[in-house]
């Protein structure tokens, strides 16, 4: 499966990949901020 994931990540162009690495990022910081909140 993440030998999959890396094939598709090779055929998409780079301008795209970086979109959905910052996608991703914001998404995972927001989840963590957001688990933190309910934590303290």
């Amino acid at each position: 499966m993440l030998v999959n994931i890396n094939i598709q990540i090779w055929k998409v162009e780079p301008q795209k990949l970086i979109q959905i690495f910052v996608l991703q990022l914001s998404r995972f910081v927001c989840e963590g901020i957001h688990s933190t909140a309910i934590i303290s």
